[in-house]
């Protein structure tokens, strides 16, 4: 299958749209009162199909996974930018403030203003700065909801791009204290999830994090994880399952696996053997909960 244009995205996003509505009873009560609405599905996919157009080789090269705070961080921002189809996802003060400083930090690397810190070089000097919010590697859109994330997965697939954890300014703050202890990079990664649980499990209110359904969608589609001492990612390990992956496997993998049931001891077992290759591996963040 790989790429798909948006006559084949739109019939994909039809056919499953009713079992969005049915699976996401939550996403009426988290985003301030709205629902999908089976009367006007168009909106959530064209937005869907916007998202899976800016996911094509996004800037940066890879795309970022993560906490909301990745949308507020302006370090990441300046040097990811935001895959963002139709305005940011953020109505709040710092989002927006995040977004202009980036702008501005941009601008004058553009100008040739000298910055040592700097990831990723968006242009040569006395060229236009390389837009923040478009074809960036962090997911901030109007109009999210389940299906645009779901199809932003799916797009990253089908381009074959790698997926990258991404840690705002606090949580890297949080992963060197993890990584001071020492221990090779797999195992500190592993120790920092299971010092951090809410990086896959909001335990106040019993819900998985969209990191934790990212993550079972990428092992759904053929993805394997690699780590150093700097990062956690995530590459294609299986290409044909990549390019063949879809919005209706999706759904019935999160289905079958118990993600909408909140099934936490299984959801965490399948990961941890999946990142870990034991599937109790993570099984003191299961037992701190309790």
């Amino acid at each position: 299958m790989a790429e798909l244009n948006s006559d084949q995205y739109n019939e994909m996003a039809l056919k499953e749209f009713y079992r969005y509505q049915l699976d996401n009873a939550w996403f009426k009560f988290e985003f301030k009162g709205k629902e999908f609405d089976m009367k006007a599905p168009v909106s959530y996919i064209f937005a869907g199909w916007a998202a899976y157009e800016k996911a094509k080789a996004p800037g940066p090269g890879m795309l970022l996974l993560g906490s909301e705070k990745l949308r507020t961080d302006e370090k990441l921002i300046e040097c990811f930018g935001l895959s963002s189809a139709r305005g940011i996802q953020d109505d709040d003060p710092d989002a927006k403030k995040a977004v202009a400083d980036a702008v501005k930090e941009r601008a004058k690397i553009a100008a040739g203003v000298p910055r040592p810190d700097i990831h990723w070089i968006p242009n040569a000097k006395g060229e236009a700065p390389t837009p923040v919010v478009g074809k960036g590697a962090i997911l901030s859109t109007n109009a999210w909801s389940p299906l645009l994330n779901d199809t932003f997965i799916m797009a990253g697939c089908h381009f074959g791009l790698d997926f990258a954890l991404g840690l705002s300014a606090s949580e890297q703050t949080d992963y060197q204290k993890v990584l001071s202890e020492g221990g090779d990079a797999q195992t500190v990664w592993k120790k920092y999830f299971l010092k951090y649980p809410i990086t896959l499990w909001d335990d106040s209110r019993g819900i998985p994090r969209v990191l934790l359904r990212e993550l079972l969608g990428l092992e759904l589609f053929g993805y394997k994880a690699c780590f150093d001492q700097r990062q956690f990612w995530l590459s294609v390990g299986d290409k044909s399952k990549a390019e063949g992956a879809t919005l209706g496997q999706y759904l019935v993998a999160l289905k079958d696996y118990g993600f909408h049931d909140r099934k936490k001891d299984s959801l965490i077992k399948r990961i941890a053997k999946w990142l870990f290759g034991a599937d109790d591996a993570l099984n003191a963040m299961l037992s701190a909960a309790k």
